[in-house]
């Protein structure tokens, strides 16, 4: 799994001063270099491949009109990765609101939701038991706190350090370590009630 390097290689400072003084190239070049990882993240507060892309979008285009706002005394990973949270977080909000309005029964609701047509797997029975397994977990993580649930999905999903994830989140790693253990157990409750 890819680590966060919390210190800027020269060539990296390069390309965000570059960047900074409106070069388009050197901007492309930082997008590259986080594009993977950040849809990694954000896929885990979507759970699908287009909300996923916005979000990123989303993430890149906020960089890319404050990174004057960027402060070189502390580590760009951490500072882009705040605002993919960020974005993330309120993505989910949104969704949330959504969902309310959109619920059967909801007296300000005169849509309903669109369904999804179910594709056609080569292996059903093993393809519909891990999909369960995966809509399970993602909904135990819906259901966790905005801090526990980004605690866990840069430790425990995408692999970043205790310390990287005190950067990310702004927040010294008692709490980073504090998020975590509540937050697992939260989710260890929720998925023992379906399993």
């Amino acid at each position: 799994m890819q680590r966060l390097e919390l210190n800027l290689t020269v060539d990296e400072r390069e390309l965000i001063e570059k960047a900074k003084n409106g070069d388009r190239k050197a901007f492309d070049r930082i997008t590259e270099m986080y594009l993977d990882k950040a849809f990694s993240i954000a896929f885990r507060y979507t759970g699908n491949e287009i909300d996923t892309r916005d979000i990123v979008q989303e993430a890149f285009y906020k960089v890319y009109v404050n990174l004057h706002r960027y402060d070189a005394k502390y580590p760009f990973s951490a500072w882009f990765f705040r605002i993919l949270i960020n974005s993330s977080i309120n993505f989910s909000k949104r969704q949330r609101r959504k969902r309310f309005l959109f619920q059967e029964g909801n007296p300000k609701s005169d849509v309903n939701p669109i369904e999804k047509s179910p594709d056609v797997e080569s292996n059903p029975e093993k393809e519909f038991i891990n999909n369960e397994i995966k809509d399970l977990i993602s909904k135990g993580l819906m259901s966790l706190p905005e801090k526990q649930r980004s605690a866990i999905v840069l430790f425990d999903l995408e692999g970043f350090s205790q310390i990287e994830v005190a950067e990310i989140l702004k927040c010294p790693q008692g709490s980073v370590m504090s998020r975590l253990f509540y937050g697992r157990r939260k989710l260890k409750i929720f998925l023992e009630k379906y399993l």
